[in-house]
């Protein structure tokens, strides 16, 4: 190999591990969480999730890159959903925010547990769900999960209306029933 061919060679070499260290900074510098809270949020002394509460302002990242935040969707009253992809009372639980979405005018975030995207959109969809789905990897790049996050790990449903107050928190998926009872108060 002559002198002009090393220097090529190596030359290439630089250059592709140049490339390759910019394409590892650049991933870690663009992988964040789906659920992260205001900076002017996250400094605030009274937000919660406990009943009565005020929430913290939320932004998310769904399942189809649609970035949105929960004050923008607090117009209205909100149900957020914490869910497992392989929880038995999903469908039946789906069928009934179907319902209340289509009953009342609200807007509902459901909040998976699981690390697959391509089976939450696909399970969304077959149960019916139009709605906004978000993918929890707090965890799994390194922070807290949502539910660890504001200390709420066994909520399932949150109701939140327009005032910003958390209406009523559910700790079990059979607790279904009090979604519909805080909406009705809040409609009725």
């Amino acid at each position: 190999m002559n002198l002009h061919q090393k220097f090529t060679r190596l030359t290439a070499l630089v250059l592709i591990g140049f490339l390759s260290m910019n394409t590892i900074n650049a991933q870690a510098t663009t992988v964040k969480p789906n659920i992260t809270a205001d900076e002017f949020t996250a400094k605030g002394e009274s937000f919660g999730f406990d009943q009565g509460s005020t929430v913290p302002n939320l932004n998310f990242n769904d399942v189809n890159s649609k970035k949105f935040n929960l004050y923008e969707m607090l117009e209205k009253p909100t149900v957020i959903e914490i869910f497992s992809l392989n929880s038995e009372t999903n469908a039946k639980n789906k069928k009934y925010l179907a319902s209340f979405y289509r009953q009342y005018d609200i807007n509902i975030i459901s909040i998976c547990t699981d690390q697959y995207p391509n089976e939450i959109r696909l399970k969304s969809k077959a149960w019916g769900s139009t709605w906004s789905n978000v993918m929890d990897d707090n965890k799994k790049i390194g922070g807290m999960s949502f539910a660890e996050m504001f200390h709420i790990p066994t909520a399932r449903f949150i109701v939140i209306y327009p005032d910003k107050q958390v209406a009523m928190l559910a700790k079990s998926e059979k607790e279904i029933g009090k979604v519909a009872v805080a909406l009705q108060q809040y409609f009725n």
